[in-house]
């Protein structure tokens, strides 16, 4: 259970968590907006990333501060 295999359920679990609680507030966040966000935030998965292309592990933490949302 590696790469994108692990990938597209925890990213997809943050997008969902991210847009019910956006939405909750009364804030829409588009496609390109949400990709922006996700590329813009997150943890660092390490020095492999260094090497290759590895996305950040998604914060959303990081993201509700970005769309300036309080838990």
């Amino acid at each position: 259970f590696s790469g994108t295999s692990s990938a597209t359920p925890i990213v997809s679990g943050v997008v969902a968590v991210l847009s019910s609680i956006a939405k909750e507030h009364g804030k829409k966040i588009s496609t390109k907006s949400m990709r922006d966000l996700l590329r813009k935030t997150g943890v660092p998965q390490g020095p492999v990333t260094r090497r290759e292309r590895v996305g950040n592990f998604p914060s959303l933490e990081q993201l509700l501060a970005k769309i300036k949302v309080k838990r």
